[in-house]
Order: C-alpha cells, then structure tokens, then sequence
C-alpha cells in the first residue's frame, strides 16, 4: 500500500506532502481523504494534523457498504488536467505564439508545431494529473445516504487499501470512514 498517493500534490500544502506519524499512527492526507495505519515509529517532527480525531468520531448506518470501483463517466472528461497533466504556468510556444500551428518551410504548408506538439505551449511543472492518472477519465461520484464522495478518491481507496468497507458516516461532517486490512480511512463529501 502506497500511502504517498494520499498525500497532497499541490505546492501550497507543503506539510501536508509527505507521510507523517502521528499518535502511534503513520498517516497520510490531502485535506480531503485521509489514511492512517498503526505503526511503533516516533511521532514525526512539525505541525501534522492530528487524524485520530476525525476518523473515530463515528455515526453508524445500517450495516456495512462494501465498496466497489467507479467505473468511468462516458463522455466525460476530468475537469482538474489540461491533456492528464496538471501545472501551474502555462507558457505560450514561442515558435508558435500559441496557435499550436506552423509554415512549414520545405514545403509551406501549414503543420502542428513540432516544438510544442501542437498544444500551443507548455506546462512548467508538467505533473501527472492525481485526479485522473494521467487518463483525463472522469471517475463516477459515490452517493451514500445524500453525501456525494469523489469517484477519484473512492478508486484510489479502492485499489490501495485492501478489503475496504465503509463503515460509518459522521453525521456532523458527512465525512465517510472505511475500514481496511490494517487501517481506516476517511473521505470528504462535495456538494453537487
């Protein structure tokens, strides 16, 4: 289980990228899902949050949800990535001035720009996007009991956290805690 794929990706929630140990709990988190499992290791050095307390406050509904992967929205793409990529500047081509296009100069035609692929420009930071994969797939949205969970965050539980079953849902927050081999985790509602 790869606890860094639940950690922020974002450059401005610097402590909340890497993995961190916390309360006998080695812990992972973006602000919007949130893993920990029970580890001996010392508590790490800095200003982590303290999971323990969002993820044992527990409502209980009727009986345990098994959860299953989203499957992918048809037609839909992810609206975080511009082609499964996320950045943060994008620079106009400099060959192209952004048109994506070129006069080609053997045969003078016009062509897609070979400096910039034909995409007008590029990302600086030319990151994989964390929603999608890289995939540009928009992931169906979970509904339990009138909260919506983000189908992304639901597959990313799905495929790293073995045997993961939903177990409860705070009736304060709507956040949804799960139990899986090991740990818990916890993920955030959205309005739709």
């Amino acid at each position: 289980m790869n606890l860094e794929l639940f950690t922020a990706k974002e450059d401005t929630r610097y402590e909340l990228s890497k993995v961190f140990v916390k309360n006998g709990y080695k812990c992972a988190t973006d602000g919007r899902v949130a893993v920990r499992i029970k580890c001996d290791e010392p508590d790490t050095e800095g200003n982590f949050p303290d999971l323990n307390e969002c993820l044992e406050k527990k409502t209980t509904f009727p009986g345990p949800v098994e959860i299953e992967k989203p499957s992918v929205e048809a037609n839909k793409l992810c609206e975080k990535c511009h082609k499964g990529k996320i950045g943060y500047d994008f620079e106009i081509c400099s060959v192209c001035e952004g048109s994506s296009e070129c006069q080609c100069t053997e045969c003078e035609n016009i062509h897609e720009c070979e400096h910039c692929r034909g995409e007008g420009g590029h990302y600086t930071k030319n990151k994989t996007c964390h929603y999608c994969d890289g995939s540009m797939n928009k992931y169906e949205d979970l509904e339990i009991n009138g909260r919506f969970y983000k189908g992304y965050y639901v597959k990313l539980a799905y495929e790293e956290l073995p045997n993961l079953i939903a177990i409860a849902q705070n009736s304060e927050t709507g956040m949804l805690l799960l139990n899986f081999d090991g740990g818990q985790c916890a993920i955030m509602p959205f309005s739709k």
